[in-house]
């Protein structure tokens, strides 16, 4: 049955976020509160399934370093990732 279901794809998780940030804002509930929610939970998820709070933080840590260029953040500021 796997054989026909298709590949996994980040954008389809980046559509789900933006999903809830958007329901949740609705709600009343500011989308950097969602967004806290998410990484914090994301976080501790990733904990569990690498079952190492030391690997864990090294992943971070790389996932971190690579917005420490201003080009990257900066951009970011400018306009949302694309999803489509």
């Amino acid at each position: 049955m796997s054989e026909y279901r298709p590949d996994a794809d980040p954008k389809e998780t980046a559509k789900s976020l933006e999903g809830l940030i958007a329901e949740n804002n609705i709600r009343g509930v500011p989308p950097q509160d969602t967004v806290v929610w998410c990484i914090s939970y994301c976080f501790s998820r990733l904990i569990h399934e690498q079952k190492d709070i030391n690997l864990s933080l090294n992943t971070l840590d790389q996932i971190i370093s690579g917005y420490s260029e201003q080009e990257i953040y900066s951009a970011l500021y400018e306009s949302m990732p694309d999803f489509e």
